[in-house]
């Protein structure tokens, strides 16, 4: 009889692990939000932060690498859980913000066209990149709007690498005129080579930021569990500090 206790506790010492449930969220490289390094989302600050979260409520995060549009489809599909900074989209449920971007429009240092309202880009060949949000507001309504009714001079770009190579095609004169966030510019000219910053310009922004979320497909069985998980983090990551820590060391602060 004395045995049985001690059989029990090898007993207990050999069964595997529960494993943590898994919550995929996909995106492309849009740092220093979401980087990306050899197919892979490897950090960014939505990423360290959503993985954080995630794992202090005992979910294991797996990013996914793929461009925007096919991680909104594949989200609709339920064969992931949703993605990271998404745009407007009846198909997510949307956590609250874990930061705020602001977009703008960038064109080469010798250009002088200026962005002062929508009637700006009547006479102008425009690249977004397709399923980007850009200020979670009219501007995101005005591309959808474009997206299901092409119209001459908004050009939407899709790809894995679809932010760096428009910026590229910038400094080739090969595109008059790019949308980017701030933030994602800044990096971008840095890591294309260090006099890009010089020859490129700020042609003025739009006027409201873009609230940077975590989106759930409203397919996801457990979606309002998720969020409800996200939503929490997220109040404890702002209170505790640990939401400006993530931010400077990514140079999200002023």
């Amino acid at each position: 009889m004395r045995l049985r206790p001690l059989a029990a506790l090898v007993l207990a010492c050999s069964l595997p692990t529960l494993a943590q449930p898994e919550v995929r969220l996909a995106s492309d490289d849009w740092c220093p939000f979401i980087c990306a390094s050899s197919q892979q989302l490897v950090g960014g600050y939505l990423v360290d932060a959503s993985r954080e979260i995630l794992e202090n409520a005992g979910y294991r995060q797996v990013p996914v690498f793929l461009p925007l549009n096919r991680a909104m489809l594949m989200t609709e599909q339920g064969a992931i859980h949703g993605v990271f900074a998404p745009s407007l989209d009846k198909r997510l449920k949307t956590s609250q913000p874990l930061a705020t971007s602001r977009a703008c429009f960038y064109t080469l240092a010798d250009n002088n066209w200026q962005y002062r309202s929508r009637d700006s880009l009547k006479d102008i060949s425009l690249s977004v990149i397709d399923s980007y949000g850009y200020d979670g507001g009219s501007f995101d309504q005005f591309l959808a709007e474009a997206r299901m009714h092409p119209r001459a001079g908004i050009q939407f770009r899709t790809g894995d690498k679809a932010g760096e190579s428009s910026v590229r095609m910038l400094l080739a004169r090969r595109l008059p005129v790019v949308l980017e966030h701030e933030a994602v510019m800044s990096y971008l000219l840095k890591a294309i080579g260090p006099d890009s910053g010089k020859r490129v310009r700020n042609a003025g922004c739009l006027d409201n930021a873009l609230p940077l979320v975590i989106g759930i497909g409203k397919s996801i069985p457990d979606a309002d569990t998720l969020l409800n998980v996200i939503n929490s983090g997220i109040a404890r990551l702002h209170k505790s500090g640990r939401q400006r820590q993530l931010m400077q060391q990514y140079g999200l602060l002023p």
